[in-house]
């Protein structure tokens, strides 16, 4: 009896490995047309998992597309590209294609949606339709003079405590100091004192940068964020109770919602007013002002840290932008640049721009699901239920789009007039894909996000020189998705401008 029962048991046992590899087969099979690492194919322990795991996605990503091409098989059931055109119609406002579940890995509470991690397309529109408004600066009240304020909290910051001590200073912690307190100024109405005490308030940047990988790696396994409902597992996430980390800020958006609700509640036009105003729940407020600080700070702080390198590293760059900068009319020291008037400057846009192109602050794959039915592009099938996502920076690589030195800081690129209209166009069109595209899918905070870095390089850079103290390795960057870069040890010294009175 004892050997019957074993023998079922390894019958059993071997009818469920047949049925996995012929689910694996035919998984394969699907998308065996479209060329990848060998083995990636079979499982995402063969790719993704080893990308998300590297500390350098972009470096994963641009291989695999020099290797393999355009349209990349890089999992079972997931593809990468780097046609822009292809990516641009599959996030546009009419496209059937919709989120991948791999989104509710960006849940900060595996209990709670928000705007990012939402993968039901009817309820996610719903969440944008409200806060739109906020995010536009439209139902805020000083959002610029907010702006400002931080931007001059930061000079002070690097002047009181550094330049005139002849000191240097990790810029990579300093800029997030920056994001971070403009964000939390202009959802609720206050900084959160990162640049006013120079420091990393709560322990909040270096214990997220700490839970960067495990973000990653929740992206390519969304199952598991169901686990962490777990008792086992629920008591290791970060509470509002906490003192420190996500906790603490998850703390304080439960704080700042509940003034917002209730017989006694605050009317303010911060943000949070505007959502509040727009019928967003109590709840929601609490999912989504997390989400505001860590999403709205790194990648604006990643922008503004590379934008600094690669200008501070190329004289001739930095020579075209302070000529440029020192060609507005002077004004006081205590007065920060007008976000009209930084727009209108075509080699600060022109600086911007590069700066988001050769360095993409978000490069998760961003996955969609092809629609019922299928697709095809350019003669390649895309089978329906197959989820594909872009390549940001290899998208924001391509010689036939931006030259053959598309590998090159050059914001000359972007003014340059011999580039035909049409060129231009595309240019354009294909460079603001980092932020989205549209009413579906584009960054909420785009606008806001442009100004800061707008009036953050124009104000350093017309009120100091930098000088990189390792300039055979300058920081510490990795990237899980967004990026961690600090130790970016930096010097300045106080220009005397013709753009400062």
């Amino acid at each position: 009896m004892l050997s019957e029962n074993r023998s079922l048991v390894q019958c059993l046992g071997l009818l469920l490995v047949v049925t996995f590899l012929i689910r694996r087969l035919r998984q394969w099979q699907r998308l065996r047309h479209i060329p990848g690492p060998p083995l990636a194919g079979f499982s995402r322990l063969f790719w993704l998992v080893p990308m998300a795991r590297s500390g350098d996605l972009p470096g994963w990503m641009r291989v695999a597309e020099q290797k393999y091409g355009r349209i990349v098989r890089v999992g079972p059931n997931m593809l990468m590209t780097t046609d822009w055109k292809l990516w641009r119609r599959i996030m546009s406002a009419r496209s059937r294609y919709v989120r991948a579940e791999r989104f509710k890995g960006f849940r900060l509470d595996p209990t709670k949606d928000h705007v990012l991690s939402l993968t039901d397309e009817r309820e996610h529109s719903r969440l944008r339709t409200i806060m739109i408004h906020g995010y536009s600066g439209k139902e805020v009240e000083g959002v610029e003079e907010k702006v400002d304020h931080e931007v001059l909290s930061l000079v002070d910051l690097l002047e009181s405590r550094y330049i005139s001590q002849n000191k240097i200073f990790d810029f990579g912690r300093k800029a997030q100091y920056f994001t971070t307190d403009v964000v939390a100024h202009i959802t609720f109405g206050r900084p959160l004192g990162f640049l006013a005490t120079d420091s990393d308030v709560y322990n909040y940047i270096s214990i997220i940068e700490k839970q960067l990988p495990v973000i990653g790696m929740m992206l390519n396994y969304p199952g598991f964020v169901k686990l962490l409902n777990w008792p086992i597992f629920n008591r290791l996430l970060p509470k509002a109770e906490d003192e420190s980390g996500m906790g603490k800020l998850m703390g304080l958006a439960k704080e700042a919602a509940a003034e917002r609700f209730g017989p006694n509640k605050k009317v303010q036009k911060d943000m949070l007013g505007s959502f509040v105003a727009r019928g967003l729940t109590q709840d929601e407020v609490e999912a989504e002002i997390p989400l505001q600080l860590l999403a709205g700070s790194d990648t604006t702080a990643t922008a503004i840290r590379t934008t600094v390198l690669l200008v501070t590293t190329n004289p001739r760059v930095l020579r075209k932008l302070q000529a440029e900068i020192d060609s507005v009319a002077p004004y006081p020291k205590d007065q920060v640049i007008r976000d009209e008037t930084a727009k209108a400057l075509p080699y600060l846009n022109a600086v911007v721009k590069e700066g988001l192109r050769w360095a993409p602050p978000g490069v998760d794959l961003s996955a969609k699901v092809v629609p019922p039915g299928g697709d095809e592009w350019e003669g390649v099938v895309l089978p329906a239920g197959a989820e594909i996502g872009w390549n940001a920076t290899g998208l924001m690589r391509v010689p036939e789009l931006f030259g053959d030195d598309a590998d090159h800081f050059r914001p000359e690129r972007w003014t340059d007039p011999n580039t035909s209209p049409e060129k231009r166009k595309d240019m354009e069109t294909a460079g603001d894909l980092v932020f989205g595209v549209g009413s579906r899918y584009q960054c909420l905070g785009r606008t806001i996000a442009l100004m800061e870095i707008r009036k953050a390089i124009f104000e350093l850079y017309r009120r100091y020189e930098f000088e990189v103290i390792h300039p055979d390795k300058p920081w510490l960057s990795r990237c899980w998705n967004v990026y961690e870069q600090h130790e970016f040890w930096v010097k300045a010294y106080t220009r005397d401008s013709a753009s400062t009175a």
